[in-house]
């Protein structure tokens, strides 16, 4: 499996992107799990988070955006619920679970030989008002 992340500021066009993801006018992406993010679009998540921002007005990347990609035959047999626990693993070993995410399968493609994925979109403000180090 292969992970990547970073911190960013354009939290509303990552997070509109991971969830209109189409291929062949097919929709691409599916939302496999969310932490305390009630909306339901990009700008809608990010305004929720924003409450969160307050405390650190200098700090311009407020979200982290993570993708993590299995290898095409650990995740052949994948259902979604082991999607799902596989993104929620992911954000327990980060230390993350405890602020707030959306999980987004992407489904790959045989023709540009992209595996499913997952796109991972954080606040990187905890709930209880810590800010995540961005310095891995």
């Amino acid at each position: 499996m292969i992970g990547k992340g970073k911190s960013i500021s354009h939290g509303t066009a990552a997070l509109e992107y991971d969830l209109a993801k189409e291929i062949d006018g097919q929709t691409a992406a599916i939302e496999i799990a969310r932490h305390e993010l009630y909306g339901c679009t990009g700008a809608e998540m990010v305004q929720e988070m924003k409450p969160y921002h307050a405390d650190f007005p200098n700090v311009k990347n407020n979200c982290l955006r993570f993708e993590v990609s299995p290898s095409i035959e650990e995740s052949a047999t994948f259902t979604d619920a082991d999607w799902a626990e596989l993104g929620n693993d992911f954000m327990q070993r980060m230390g993350l679970m405890n602020h707030q995410y959306i999980i987004v399968k992407h489904s790959g493609t045989e023709k540009n030989r992209r595996q499913a994925h997952l796109h991972i979109l954080a606040n990187r403000v905890s709930l209880s008002g810590e800010l995540y180090k961005d310095n891995w």
